[in-house]
């Protein structure tokens, strides 16, 4: 249960605030949550703030120990709560990965 509550709040969190700032919005790009998250929220053209950064970062940091206490206990369960993480972080630091963190040129 409490993985589901982690999942739920991740998922609010980076609805409301990652994925309307990103470049993808409104497209099957994340595996329709782009799609889901306009028919919602309307766009932010502004950038993440350090708060909003923070929080997100914590939220991630938190599904992962979850992720990797089911990793100790059902290997293949764990490796499925934690395969988005390597993939999130390449995107989200990469010069040409996702542009969350900056304003949105015009």
């Amino acid at each position: 249960m409490l993985g589901l509550v982690l999942l739920g709040a991740l998922w609010v969190e980076t609805s409301t605030n990652i994925c309307r700032r990103c470049r993808f919005y409104g497209t099957w790009h994340c595996l329709g949550q782009g799609m889901a998250v306009s028919k919602l929220f309307s766009r932010i053209d502004a950038g993440v703030g350090d708060s909003g950064t923070l929080l997100h970062v914590l939220l991630q940091v938190t599904f992962f120990l979850y992720g990797l206490f089911w990793m100790w206990h059902s290997p293949l369960l764990g490796f499925i709560f934690t395969l988005w993480i390597p993939i999130a972080l390449i995107t989200a630091t990469s010069p040409a990965g996702f542009s969350w963190r900056s304003a949105r040129a015009a």
